[in-house]
């Protein structure tokens, strides 16, 4: 009779708990580089691990990393294919509790989870008590941990962006010199015709002297004309060059004339260099004048022939 009684009384209490409705409820951990954590697993009930960001996110490094030691008692999604279906664009993952019919196995096993360098190690085991059953884990991290996220997440974009422009800039570079090399193949072709001046003028700038040399123009073809001239600094203090423009003067009327010239920006004291100027233009062959203007850090000086 006591035995028939106890095992109406264990019936009830298992009855009880099978009958203990779930109840949603969320618990809040604090996420840090190493965290561990125990977690009890109903099956068919299962718990979310919720995360403070996207566990596919490409800047989290390292990428995300899971590993469960106890695929019998328990369900994660821990191969790539599981990842595409159940990670992408999402920052939770979902443990479930496996179960046999008619039997109540209890299943042990650990869970490890790697990502933008935090460590989760879980500790699980199947239980039947719903109240047991967590259904929600809140990770949160501090506002520095955050900050900091935000921070490397900003460098990482900031590199990736600096790394793009200095390859579209090489890419630019590269498409700008095999150009030039087409040009300078078809000026070789070309036939040269040679315009000598031979002409000089003090550019009183200021309390100093700048001397500028004109000295011949190189035409190849109808399509390429190169300028060669000299500056000369005859004073004892350096000029800086800020800008060297070629113009057009015909019946007062000035038009600037577009290249691209090659000169250095300072001229020390006591120094010559010799500078050219590169075009496509045909203004400089054409025009009555031309009027050459030197921008320094002392003033202007202008020259015209």
């Amino acid at each position: 009779m006591k035995k028939l009684t106890l095992m109406m009384l264990c019936l009830m209490i298992n009855s009880a708990w099978a009958l203990t409705p779930l109840k949603s409820q969320f618990k809040k951990e604090t996420l840090q580089e190493f965290t561990s954590l125990s977690l009890q697993i109903m099956p068919d009930a299962g718990t979310q691990l919720i995360f403070p960001f996207l566990l596919d996110n490409p800047e989290l490094n390292p990428p995300l990393k899971v590993k469960l030691t106890n695929s019998n008692g328990f369900e994660v999604p821990v191969e790539k294919s599981e990842f595409d279906d159940l990670i992408v664009g999402q920052n939770t993952i979902t443990i479930l509790g496996k179960g046999i019919a008619n039997e109540k196995p209890v299943y042990l096993g650990n869970l490890f989870i790697s990502v933008g360098g935090y460590n989760v190690s879980i500790s699980l085991q199947t239980t039947y008590k719903a109240k047991n059953n967590i259904s929600n884990i809140v990770f949160n991290i501090s506002n520095q941990d955050r900050n900091h996220l935000v921070e490397q997440s900003v460098k990482r974009r900031t590199k990736q962006l600096e790394d793009n422009y200095k390859e579209k800039v090489k890419a630019l570079d590269q498409r700008a010199s095999d150009k030039s090399l087409k040009h300078v193949s078809v000026m070789a072709l070309e036939d040269i015709d040679e315009t000598s001046f031979k002409m000089e003028e003090d550019l009183d700038i200021g309390d100093k002297r700048l001397v500028v040399y004109i000295d011949k123009l190189f035409s190849y073809g109808d399509k390429y004309q190169v300028l060669l001239f000299e500056l000369e600094n005859h004073s004892s203090s350096d000029f800086n060059i800020s800008s060297i423009s070629l113009s057009s003067v015909d019946e007062d009327i000035k038009e600037t004339i577009s290249g691209f010239i090659k000169c250095p920006e300072l001229i020390k004291s006591d120094t010559t260099h010799r500078c050219s100027f590169a075009t496509t233009d045909k203004l400089i062959k054409t025009s009555d004048e031309l009027k050459i203007s030197i921008n320094t850090d002392r003033g202007e000086g202008v020259f015209q022939w």
